[in-house]
């Protein structure tokens, strides 16, 4: 409550970008391993034009048994958010490039990436190789990104408030550039 009343007067301004080509859709994913059958807390963040349209923090509802299998369901999970953001702004008659979507897990990637079988992650659910198909059907772009560099991180993580600061400020900033067309 402390920081809701603290932050009161703060907020994110949407605004237009100079450039059509600037509305690029990307989808920050992040999971931490949670170890001994505890379920893993998941984070997205989704950008339009670099800025956060939408975002969530939730626990998993399955148990993950590694790191990155608990990387790549919530990777699913930010496919799924990518899909629907793409779906809505084609109903505005608004094209995007394929939206990105970033992940910090090297495994998570490469298991996306390739459909050959992989004996360690062959309990993986099918539904979460809808992630998988998206990349293979050219609708969605995944790109690996190191931990630092992914703002997710303040949805799963407990950060200092130097990093929280900084990214606030990296939002602050692309929203008040002058943007008149």
């Amino acid at each position: 409550m402390g920081y809701l009343y603290s932050t009161r007067y703060e907020g994110l301004t949407l605004r237009k970008p100079m450039k059509k080509d600037q509305l690029e859709v990307v989808v920050y994913a992040d999971a931490p391993y949670r170890r001994e059958g505890a379920r893993s807390q998941t984070g997205a963040l989704l950008t339009l034009g670099n800025q956060p349209i939408r975002w969530y923090s939730r626990r998993q509802d399955i148990v993950s048994l590694s790191i990155t299998e608990a990387e790549y369901i919530m990777d699913c999970e930010g496919a799924k958010d990518a899909a629907w953001i793409r779906q809505f702004l084609q109903q505005l008659h608004i094209t995007t490039p394929a939206p990105v979507l970033k992940t910090d897990n090297k495994g998570a990637y490469n298991l996306a990436q390739t459909s050959k079988f992989l004996w360690r992650s062959h309990h993986i659910e099918h539904r979460y190789h809808y992630l998988r198909q998206q990349c293979q059907r050219g609708l969605l772009t995944i790109k690996t990104i190191p931990r630092k560099e992914n703002p997710a991180d303040i949805l799963t993580k407990l950060l200092p408030m130097s990093e929280i600061s900084a990214w606030k400020a990296n939002w602050l900033s692309s929203t008040r550039r002058d943007t008149s067309i």
